[in-house]
């Protein structure tokens, strides 16, 4: 470009703030003048050696416009003229000679300056202590400094004079000081490193021992980035690859670490028991690993020190063995999320195919697959095949392998490898889905267990589904305790009666008291289930489970229930979270009066009882942190009060702030069959609304949900349901979002018309879901002579008609209009819609569209 060009570029562009001239083959001399006739440049990049700038010129230039980056070419700094303060520059690109930089670093004071890249001069001859005094002045002059980038080229050995090595961390030492530093990138390799592969004597610029390496990784605890592109040509000795441990260490927040000059020796390598770091967030790692070498325990010391490392990230093209440290468990999870979606048995048989792909898929392929077992069948195969691919057996197997293990005399059976065999395999075993101890599995179990020294052979077992066949006699008390493992947390008892019932057998010898035993077999248990009964043996029961500290789960559901004094010994002093109990004996004039419980970390709670008992209970316990509670009302002879009386004072006991004010789920199931009466039951009558009032006491209430279920041909109530009363309901529970009250088809029901739903869309903005019971179809739909309310958060609605095919005239408009944002698809899943119902649902999809397309064309109107 000429020199006019430069005079006219200034009056042409005034207002220009980025300016970038390549090669103009003019001297900075005669460039500058044209350059300070712009008036507000920010950004101004002079790369080219021709355009180099002295002192002189770039005093000026900073001091004429408030730049913020500039990258130029430097000369005349070899005398080292006196500073200059420039506060405004931020970023700063530079090249020249060895002797140059390091006086530009002396010149430049930038309190604000936070990135430098500075390239040293090829043809230079290199001058270790020069690159060191350029990076102390560097950090001195320049305080913020975040990211600084060194690149030093250099052709063949004749620019390498003879020098001493210069240690890495001398050299990086002054960059202690500076505690904002994030990235750090030195490169120092050259065009051609096979050039000095051939050369007689070695150079050697560098010490990169791991003494230096650690030495690097305590001045530089605040960075993110660390890059060492380090010609492994130029340096004494490459460090070993346990040097990796002290990044880990001494850099908290290091993401991306670049470390070529690094050498792998597996067999040096220790896998810590803990990481320096826990959960070091280092992403990504590149290091030059020969692709021939046998990495040994390399990947998982990594895995330890890095658990974050990203699979992309850390590849690198030009370093093939790369490919071996990558955790091929990475790999296999991301397949995995695939196979994952597959439903029903295909999944275990894409896992199979998937450990055939790879060598080291095999491994974890086979982890996942042995995971979880629906039973011990597929275990018990390995014993009868030759390799891992076992198949489920039969009864009649199990009990071909028991007479085979009893026959096998002095030679063990099964042999030594497939023992060895199982024994791995089940070791991945964690959850198992049933185990029903007949008496043949039983006696396996016996004979395997003893086999391993009386250890279970399920070292990993954390749930564990227990049955017993109710037909077997004898039931041994220690079917369950063969299977015993302080690793187990989830244990559920299915057909109870008998697991832990004592021997009947006179002739043998009396067992040991049963209290403990689930304690000392099951030490980290958390969650505990019993279902069926447990007459036998429930005292037992209960006393081990107040030993067990670690419990946070309880669901008993158990016949006969529990006392008054057996549930305070349950919440006393535990930190339960769920519990699923049966309660009797509340109402027992032989029960003294209770004193209320306090169960600060209960969350969930499910009880089944009597009306009458469940009606005191509440006010036996407080519950500050419940959030869910489930209600199973059951009828009882001896209960002389009418059952919806019972009901009310349940509904106000529950609703009490002194029980659980921050409840959030409520669900009440309520049922009177009364076919055992021996006299008519007299008929009673409420409404509805009055027995849901004390529910709007409840503040943090979400999900309400009521259901009634009576005898058929003896209903002992009947439940008053009108227009009138809709408002009042729907003002009871306006801060819930999904209520559901329903009835037993055989219930004395008054239905209430359409119009009810007005009710809900005025008084519950919340709401959600709906679910109520029949209404009066024959009843016309509501008019509105004004803007009806509406309720805009709601989507789902399911109403029973007492006739349901019968379509009023106007029912879609009428439901589109109380509430425009329905779901359809949500409103027809469920039972089965009529065709009547079918036809109004999709008369409210298609007033959907037509309403949007309406606000669409209003929007394109007005634009």
């Amino acid at each position: 470009m000429e020199a006019v060009a430069y005079t006219q570029l200034a009056s042409y562009f005034p207002s220009l703030e980025t300016l970038c001239l390549e090669d103009s083959g003019r001297s900075a001399t005669e460039l500058a003048p044209h350059i300070l006739a712009f008036k507000s440049l920010r950004h101004l990049a002079l790369p080219s050696s021709t355009n180099a700038l002295d002192p002189y010129w770039l005093q000026t230039l900073l001091h004429t416009f408030d730049l913020e980056s500039l990258q130029v070419h430097v000369r005349d700094f070899e005398r080292s003229p006196p500073t200059a303060e420039f506060p405004q520059l931020r970023k700063l690109t530079c090249s020249g000679s060895w002797k140059n930089l390091a006086g530009l670093a002396g010149f430049l004071h930038a309190p604000s300056l936070d990135e430098v890249h500075v390239t040293f001069g090829a043809d230079d001859i290199m001058d270790m202590p020069t690159l060191r005094e350029f990076i102390r002045s560097l950090s001195q002059n320049c305080p913020h400094l975040r990211t600084l980038l060194l690149s030093i080229t250099f052709h063949g050995p004749h620019a390498i004079p003879p020098i001493v090595p210069e240690s890495i961390a001398r050299l990086l030492e002054p960059c202690a000081s500076l505690t904002e530093l994030e990235n750090i990138h030195l490169t120092f390799v050259s065009p051609d490193d096979m050039d000095l592969i051939f050369v007689d004597d070695p150079v050697v610029c560098f010490s990169f021992s791991e003494e230096e390496l650690r030495a690097v990784a305590r001045s530089l605890p605040h960075a993110r980035f660390i890059a060492l592109y380090v010609s492994p040509f130029t340096v004494a000795a490459r460090a070993p690859s346990r040097a990796l441990s002290h990044f880990a260490r001494w850099c908290p927040h290091l993401e991306r670490l670049h470390i070529p000059a690094m050498e792998v020796r597996a067999a040096e390598l220790r896998v810590p028991t803990e990481p320096p770091t826990p959960n070091h967030p280092l992403r990504e790692l590149v290091l030059a690993i020969d692709p021939t070498q046998e990495l040994g325990q390399f990947p998982a010391f990594l895995d330890t020190l890095f658990p974050n490392l990203e699979l992309g990230a850390s590849m690198d093209t030009l370093h093939t063995g790369w490919d071996k440290v990558l955790r091929c468990v990475e790999l296999f999870e991301a397949v995995l999320t695939e196979i994952n979606a597959i439903e029903g048995g295909m999944r275990n048989n894409a896992l199979h195919s998937l450990a055939l792909v790879c060598k080291d898929f095999s491994e974890p392929a086979s982890c996942v697959l042995w995971s979880k077992i629906p039973d011990l069948h597929h275990l018990y195969g390995l014993l009868v095949t030759d390799d891992d691919n076992s198949s489920r057996i039969s009864e009649w197997d199990i009990s071909r392998l028991l007479h085979d293990i009893n026959s096998a005399g002095k030679r063990p059976y099964p042999d030594a490898v497939a023992w060895e065999r199982f024994l791995h395999v089940a070791a991945r075993v964690q959850s198992v889905g049933l185990i029903g101890l007949v008496r043949t599995e039983h006696d396996l179990l016996r004979e395997l267990v003893a086999r391993n020294s009386g250890r279970s052979f399920l070292p990993s077992l954390r749930s564990l589904y227990f049955s017993t066949d109710p037909t077997a006699t004898p039931r041994r008390p220690s079917a369950l305790f063969l299977l015993r493992s302080p690793a187990i947390q989830v244990l559920v008892m299915s057909e109870t009666a008998g697991i832990l019932r004592r021997d009947r057998d006179a002739t043998a010898a009396p067992p040991p008291s049963l209290a403990g035993s689930l304690a000392i077999a099951f030490p980290s248990l958390q969650s505990f289930t019993a279902k069926r009964y447990l007459s036998n043996d429930l005292t037992d029961v209960l006393s081990d489970l107040a030993r067990m500290a670690h419990i946070r789960s309880i669901r008993l559901s158990t016949i006969p229930g529990l006392r008054p004094e057996q549930v305070r010994k349950l919440l006393s002093g535990r930190l339960l979270e769920d519990l699923t109990i049966n309660i009797c004996d509340y109402t027992s004039p032989s029960i003294a009066p209770q004193t209320c419980i306090a169960a600060l970390t209960l969350k969930c709670l499910t009880c089944r009882g009597t009306w009458a008992d469940l009606a005191s209970f509440p006010s036996t316990l407080s519950c500050p942190g419940l959030e869910k509670l489930h209600l199973h009302l059951t009828e009882h002879p001896s209960d002389s009060a009418p059952p919806l009386v019972r009901f009310d004072e349940c509904v106000r006991a529950v609703c009490d702030p002194a029980f659980a004010p921050a409840l959030r789920t409520l669900s009440i199931l309520a049922q009177s069959y009364s076919g055992y009466l021996p006299h008519p039951p007299m008929l009673e009558r409420t409404e509805v609304a009055d027995l849901l009032a004390p529910v709007a006491a409840l503040a943090s209430l979400e999900d309400l949900e009521v259901l009634f279920q009576v005898n058929a041909a003896r209903p002992r109530f009947h439940l008053d349901f009108s227009d009138e009363d809709a408002p009042r309901l729907a003002q009871a529970v306006a801060g819930v979002r999904r209520f559901s009250l329903c009835y037993h088809r055989c219930l004395d029901w008054t239905a209430p018309t359409l119009g009810a739903l007005v009710a809900f869309a005025r008084y519950c903005p919340r709401l959600v879901s709906l679910e109520l019971p029949s209404f009066r179809r024959c009843a016309p739909v509501p008019t509105f002579t004004e803007a009806p309310p509406q309720c805009l958060s709601f989507k789902q609605l399911r109403m029973h008609a007492d006739n349901p095919h019968e379509r009023p005239d106007g029912l879609a408009s009428f439901l589109d209009e109380l509430f425009p944002n329905l779901d359809v698809e949500l409103c027809m899943a469920g039972d089965q819609l009529t065709r009547e119902a079918f036809q109004v649902w999709n008369e409210v999809r298609v007033l959907q569209a037509k309403r949007r397309l309406e606000a669409t064309l209003a929007v394109i109107t007005t634009a």
